[in-house]
């Protein structure tokens, strides 16, 4: 629910339907209506507990995140991904110990948004009080005891967890420097620029417009996207990397095997999911399903040679063992 304050994108308008003029640090706040439930259209919860884990059921379960806005920024994508690994390895681990049981949830949420200034402290359920800064700058410490305590030597998590503290210090001493690293902030400042230009208010359409232009994704029309370019907003990956990544699954999940199999066999596939390939050989056999509820197996370490030696789907069918696709 705070994290919004370094992984929001920022949005033009105060409610649902705009009811106010003004910024706001989410994109998505606004639209939070209760604290758990099932939808995602309506009413829609800050902890869905759709129980959809897309794999075995006895080794996982899925946590269905929608509350997050989606960022142009690749180095707030990348701490946004990280910082919430981490925080629900220490859940798992039992190694939190935090009790920022907020008195209304949803409540603080919008509030947290519409403070892109940072002056408003959240009442918890015991009636004290703290900010969203407080709130995510304790996770970020837990975060580095816990590094330390399980004397995790994985290089990104250190990475990620030095990149937390530095994005939280510099939003409480200088946060308008983070232009070009955090979407809200590069998305104020561009609009703060054309306000002061051109006398506009909060509620003139060409913000409006500005905020839709800013994550469109055409190389050419998105303001994100040019920034990019000119060198003004950091990324992390070339074009080429993000291209290569689109078209090619990773090798070390479920998802190479599924990949191989819609691009080798793409005339005999009939769907793909998260947890199946159906493969279709023909009018008069029936649909068959290769089930990969692990999403550890069918990696490129143990299908590449499958995929090598079966020319259509019926050999990949035959060659196929249990091995191929369960870790």
């Amino acid at each position: 629910m705070t994290r919004c304050i370094f992984a929001g994108a920022g949005r033009v308008g105060i409610g649902q339907e705009v009811i106010e003029p003004g910024f706001q640090i989410s994109q998505r706040a606004d639209f939070f209506e209760a604290e758990v439930g099932l939808e995602t259209t309506l009413r829609r919860p800050i902890i869905n507990t759709r129980d959809e884990p897309h794999a075995n059921p006895d080794l996982h379960r899925r946590l269905h995140v929608i509350i997050g806005d989606a960022n142009m920024s690749h180095r707030m994508t990348y701490l946004k991904m990280g910082a919430t690994a981490i925080v629900l390895s220490m859940i798992e681990s039992e190694f939190l110990k935090v009790d920022f049981e907020l008195y209304d949830p949803v409540t603080s949420m919008h509030l947290v948004s519409h403070d892109y200034k940072f002056e408003t402290k959240q009442r918890l359920r015991d009636g004290s009080e703290m900010s969203a800064l407080e709130m995510q700058k304790h996770y970020q410490r837990s975060a580095a005891e816990f590094l330390v305590a399980t004397r995790d030597e994985d290089p990104m998590s250190h990475d990620v967890v030095q990149l937390w503290g530095r994005i939280l210090q510099t939003l409480e001493t200088n946060p308008m420097s983070l232009v070009g690293e955090v979407d809200w902030i590069t998305k104020l400042s561009i609009m703060n620029g054309y306000r002061n230009r051109e006398q506009m208010l909060w509620n003139d359409s060409r913000l409006a417009a500005i905020d839709i232009q800013f994550s469109d994704l055409r190389p050419d029309k998105g303001l994100a996207r040019v920034l990019q370019q000119k060198g003004k907003m950091e990324i992390m990956f070339s074009e080429e990397q993000i291209s290569q990544a689109v078209a090619n699954p990773p090798t070390d999940t479920r998802a190479y095997f599924r990949g191989n199999c819609v691009s080798k066999y793409v005339d005999q596939v009939a769907a793909a999911s998260w947890d199946s390939v159906i493969l279709d050989l023909g009018d008069q056999i029936p649909l068959k399903r290769i089930s990969t509820p692990d999403a550890r197996g069918g990696t490129e370490l143990a299908t590449a040679q499958l995929f090598a030696q079966s020319s259509s789907a019926e050999q990949l069918l035959a060659n196929l063992t249990p091995a191929h696709i369960l870790e």
